[in-house]
């Protein structure tokens, strides 16, 4: 739920207010807390991103490693712009998009009596997939991606997409504790049983493919039918009743082949 007001009392005078100021808060993330922040030099709103080191372990030595990500510049990144940290907190702010993510987009859509757009879907995955191709070529990972991990410029169809967050939860959750606790119905098999590592880059593909799932008929894939039941024929079989119907035979064959066990997924 968002809020407005100034700096919360706890951060007033410390590394943050030095160089933001509070707009809003938006809510939770998986490591965390989301807030809205504005650059006092440049006016410019950046996205915050708040994780409290008493829940992870590893965030307490986190910002040298993270400031890497700085580094990492692609038209479908969104990029990390500063790691900042005081005693108990790690924030990494980074750009804001204008258009809000992609489950914006899905609900804005929706609730306007539309129909997602196949077209749209695929150029917006073709564009995450290429963001994906980047980072996992200068060994990054995401792990946790989502429909609201995909940022858009703008609110127009021809938006831009930008994949938020790359490389945050292999820093400062390395175990995967937090995804293990508490998947998304976006999250690869292999990571909630331990395995995501196996194959690096494997859960990102899946995590594609259960995102392009969502769109294309309404919600992500039944996690407990199982990579291997999925890839093997339960879309094509259930295609009359599940939304499947009304979609190409090119995009259930895209979806189906991503969302294989990890050694026989695609690279990005």
């Amino acid at each position: 739920q968002r809020s407005e007001g100034p700096m919360p009392a706890h951060l007033r005078g410390g590394v943050l207010d030095r160089k933001y100021t509070f707009e809003f808060d938006v809510g939770l993330w998986t490591l965390g807390t989301v807030q809205v922040l504005k650059d006092r030099k440049s006016g410019s709103l950046k996205q915050c991103k708040t994780v409290p080191k008493n829940s992870f372990p590893a965030a307490r030595d986190a910002a040298s490693r993270l400031r890497i990500l700085e580094e990492l510049r692609h038209t479908h990144l969104c990029g990390v712009d500063d790691i900042l940290e005081d005693a108990g907190r790690l924030f990494v702010i980074s750009e804001k998009c204008d258009g809000g993510d992609v489950a914006d987009w899905t609900v804005r859509v929706q609730e306007e009596g539309n129909w997602l757009q196949e077209q749209t879907i695929a150029e917006y995955m073709r564009q995450a997939l290429i963001a994906v191709a980047y980072a996992h070529a200068h060994k990054v990972y995401h792990r946790d991606l989502r429909p609201s991990s995909l940022g858009l410029s703008s609110k127009m169809p021809d938006a831009v997409v930008k994949v938020m967050d790359f490389g945050l939860m292999g820093v400062i959750d390395p175990e995967d504790n937090a995804l293990q606790q508490n998947p998304s119905p976006y999250t690869a098999p292999e990571v909630m049983t331990g395995f995501g590592r196996v194959v690096p880059g494997a859960p990102d593909v899946w995590s594609i493919g259960a995102i392009a799932h969502s769109l294309l008929v309404g919600h992500p894939p039944s996690q407990d039918e199982g990579a291997w039941k999925v890839g093997s024929g339960i879309l094509s079989r259930r295609a009359e009743n599940d939304g499947w119907s009304e979609r190409s035979a090119s995009s259930r064959d895209f979806v189906r082949c991503l969302l294989q066990q990890a050694e026989d997924r695609p690279t990005a």
